[in-house]
């Protein structure tokens, strides 16, 4: 019985040495799951952060995409500007033109008017003087002369 009670505490013995063998490896476990969940945390952190960032670049993507829309917008409406501006010069040329050979036709206008008014003088003194001849054929001028 004696080998019987050894082999129980040989037994009770071991499976105490299996106990605190369990314990410990089962603090280091803990320990190490403690350890993990500061790694996932920190990789949650990290996983949050570099979502941030994506957001953030993607948005800076964006910027850069309607910068670069807006440079080609504002090259597109500066020469059109110039277009617009080279168009205005020639208009301008024009109206010049025009207001040069206006006034060229308003002169010729004042010296036709002129002349249409020497025209008609002179058609008033040939009729009158047409009249006259008129009278001296039939003979009416002598008539009046003599009453």
């Amino acid at each position: 019985m004696q080998e019987v009670l050894q082999k129980v505490d040989g037994l009770v013995s071991l499976l105490k040495e299996k106990i605190e063998l369990y314990d410990s490896l089962k603090a280091k476990v803990v320990e190490r799951k403690a350890e993990l969940e500061k790694v996932e945390e920190v990789l949650k952190a990290k996983d949050r952060h570099l979502s941030a960032k994506e957001r953030v670049y993607s948005k800076y993507d964006d910027f850069e995409e309607q910068k670069k829309l807006f440079e080609s917008k504002r090259r597109e409406l500066a020469s059109k500007e110039s277009k617009l501006k080279d168009q205005e010069v020639m208009v301008n040329a024009k109206l010049k033109k025009v207001a040069d050979e206006d006034k060229a036709l308003d002169e010729r206008k004042v010296s036709l008017n002129k002349q249409a008014v020497a025209l008609k003088e002179k058609e008033a003194t040939f009729d009158k003087k047409k009249e006259e001849l008129k009278m001296m054929i039939n003979g009416q001028a002598i008539k009046d002369l003599l009453k």
